[in-house]
């Protein structure tokens, strides 16, 4: 449970809240969770823009923002993080264009292994979870071009575009992976067993609520068959109870390839990212597209060429 308390401070003389050509805006904000709930931090973010017109009617701005969350109190854990995942800051579509939703900072990447032994590295076979980060910085240099009055009537708003970025600072995850695997906090969960030096497949036994190995009734004399139960053989209807019967049973388990599990991205080097876009004040609202080039990215972070967004203006 969160209990919070926040204000911010504002400055703002922007001559146009939807389309502003000239003016600045000055945003200091903190929110404060700790008065009763479960969950205590200080959260602190600082906002500002600038616009100008340059060349006559061109519009050029520049933004920069940063954050900080900062937990008070105990860890509930050994390798707890203190902030909550929902709690921290994620970067990355819309904030930074040429990258994908939360596309930018700290990140586990999990990588199977196929049945031959090969780590696969193929980018749509690769799962990853953004884990968000402690501290933020972003920036943003913009140029809006002119159009004619018909263009302009039809609210389009072309512009070229800089951004720039990052997130990191959270507490390393304990990582899954082979014994092959040499990196920190790493926990063995399978190893190389088989005569042909491939590795076993992960076997996780399913168990009740309890704890107790679960067993299917495969025997097709038995009145219970199809049935699950914790005797290995025989049968019953209670956990711990007495097993009824000799024949034998299977094992309840979930297998799955192997695979290993890599830490990316918690660091504060740039990203950053050029690119053309277009804003059209549509009769549904706000409509931005964009094309954009990663030109500095870290490994783990993942990148995208082309978004479009609803409600969303820069």
């Amino acid at each position: 449970m969160t209990s919070s308390l926040g204000y911010s401070l504002v400055f703002d003389n922007l001559n146009n809240r939807i389309r502003p050509s000239k003016g600045q805006r000055f945003i200091f904000s903190q929110d404060f969770a700790g008065l009763g709930g479960s969950v205590k931090y200080l959260r602190t973010r600082v906002d500002a823009a600038k616009y100008w017109k340059v060349l006559g009617n061109f519009i050029f701005s520049a933004g920069a923002e940063a954050g900080h969350i900062m937990p008070f109190g105990k860890s509930r854990g050994v390798g707890v993080d203190r902030i909550r995942l929902t709690d921290r800051f994620f970067l990355g579509e819309p904030e930074m264009r040429g990258f994908d939703i939360r596309g930018i900072g700290p990140r586990v990447v999990r990588q199977f292994y196929d049945a031959n032994g090969a780590l696969v590295t193929a980018r749509d076979q690769v799962s990853d979870d953004s884990l968000g980060g402690r501290y933020y910085y972003k920036g943003r240099l913009e140029l809006e071009i002119p159009l004619g009055s018909g263009a302009r009537e039809m609210g389009l708003r072309p512009s070229f575009f800089l951004d720039v970025g990052s997130v990191w600072g959270v507490k390393r995850p304990q990582l899954l992976g082979s014994a092959r695997n040499t990196s920190p906090n790493v926990t063995v969960i399978f190893s190389d067993t088989n005569a042909d030096g491939k590795l076993d497949p992960i076997v996780r036994p399913i168990t009740d609520t309890g704890g107790n190995a679960l067993y299917t009734v495969v025997d097709t004399t038995s009145a219970d068959i199809g049935k699950s139960t914790t005797c290995v053989t025989g049968y019953s209807g209670t956990a711990g109870g007495t097993c009824v019967g000799s024949f034998a049973n299977t094992a309840l388990a979930n297998t799955i390839n192997p695979f290993e599990e890599f830490y990316f991205g918690d660091t504060w080097k740039p990203r950053l990212s050029v690119g053309f876009g277009v804003n059209w004040n549509s009769p549904f609202g706000p409509f931005r597209i964009d094309i954009a080039k990663a030109l500095l990215k870290e490994p783990g972070d993942d990148t995208k060429l082309i978004t479009f967004n609803v409600g969303t203006q820069f």
